[in-house]
């Protein structure tokens, strides 16, 4: 149970961070170049009922492209280390595909995403080893924030729900717009 509460105070602490730079940071329009590729880090919070709730790091990347002016279609790969929960350790490697669209024409652009992801589980329990993978929905959002030519930070929140499990996700992802044809 503390670990729940404690994963509502992170989450509305992102959040509000989040909210206040939107309204604060505002600048130059970035370009969109037709496509991006982006690395990201952050932490992977966990709920899990069977194995327990828990934390862990993560790091993954992406491949976006903007079919729209505000629309873009971005694949994913997210691989968090292992929670080590109350009955063992586990992890869901994550590869996603979403939808994200873009808001405003300042330098920094808040976003919405959704989408779909799978996961490849990995359980390590007393009583073994053992793996399987579900289907989840996927939901974020976060700050585009253009730093010059083709680089930018996002810092983001995704949260993948899944039957009897529920990963959030803050990150800040480093973002490179590929150049267009």
């Amino acid at each position: 149970m503390t670990n729940r509460i404690t994963v509502g105070c992170e989450s509305a602490a992102v959040a509000a961070v989040f909210l206040a730079a939107a309204g604060v940071l505002h600048g130059q329009t970035p370009a969109e170049n037709g496509a991006f590729v982006a690395g990201r880090v952050g932490i992977n919070i966990a709920a899990e009922p069977t194995l327990g709730d828990g934390s862990s790091f993560g790091a993954g990347g992406s491949f976006g492209l903007f079919f729209a002016p505000s629309w873009a279609l971005e694949l994913e790969a997210w691989v968090p280390a292992y929670v080590e929960a109350e009955y063992g350790s586990y992890r869901s490697l994550l590869f996603g595909v979403s939808a994200r669209r873009h808001f405003g024409s300042h330098r920094v652009r808040p976003y919405l995403l959704v989408g779909g992801a799978v996961s490849k589980d990995d359980n390590i329990t007393p009583a073994g080893h053992s793996g399987g993978g579900n289907l989840s929905a996927q939901v974020g959002g976060g700050f585009h924030v253009a730093l010059g030519g083709r680089l930018a930070v996002e810092p983001e929140v995704r949260l993948n729900y899944m039957p009897m499990m529920a990963i959030l996700r803050p990150t800040v992802a480093i973002v490179w717009s590929l150049p267009r044809r």
